[in-house]
């Protein structure tokens, strides 16, 4: 008869290879669990990177939407400051007449010459309605007579 002694030395024979094989399943085991809770340490890093990026992001955003709206803002102010300072323009030379192409003459004043071509154009001018009158230095060898009128002298 066979013993039980015989049979557990056959039984240690038979399972010797498996026992092999189990301790470098439970090796590789080992190193996968280990390269797992690596991986997962490293992803809940990123997932932290992640959420402060993208808080970052979302406060740039909004410094930026809010910058764009102080541009247009300021875009319309200058806009709006060009248009009032053309109309003050426009309004500061209201009154203003500028004659070109007259020689200067000793004979006659620049007051004389306003009224003269006033007279021409059927425009009552008279020497109370002339404010200022001044030859401005000539360009391109033409004299030009710059008269600034109180009254507005319509056509």
């Amino acid at each position: 008869m066979v013993e039980i002694a015989q049979i557990e030395e056959v039984l240690k024979k038979e399972l010797a290879p498996v026992h092999t094989k189990l301790a470098a399943v439970e090796g590789n085991l080992k190193q996968m669990t280990t390269s797992l809770e690596f991986l997962s340490t490293k992803y809940d890093q990123l997932l932290g990177h992640s959420k402060t990026t993208n808080e970052k992001i979302t406060g740039l955003t909004k410094t930026t939407r809010t910058i764009q709206a102080d541009i247009k803002i300021n875009r319309d102010m200058t806009l709006e400051a060009k248009g009032e300072s053309d109309e003050l323009a426009q309004y500061l030379r209201r009154d203003c007449l500028e004659i070109s192409g007259v020689k200067p003459n000793a004979e006659y004043s620049s007051e004389a010459i306003v009224e003269s071509i006033g007279k021409v154009l059927k425009v009552n001018i008279e020497e109370k309605d002339i404010s200022t009158a001044h030859p401005l230095p000539t360009f391109n060898n033409c004299e030009v007579h710059l008269q600034k009128c109180t009254q507005q002298i319509l056509r």
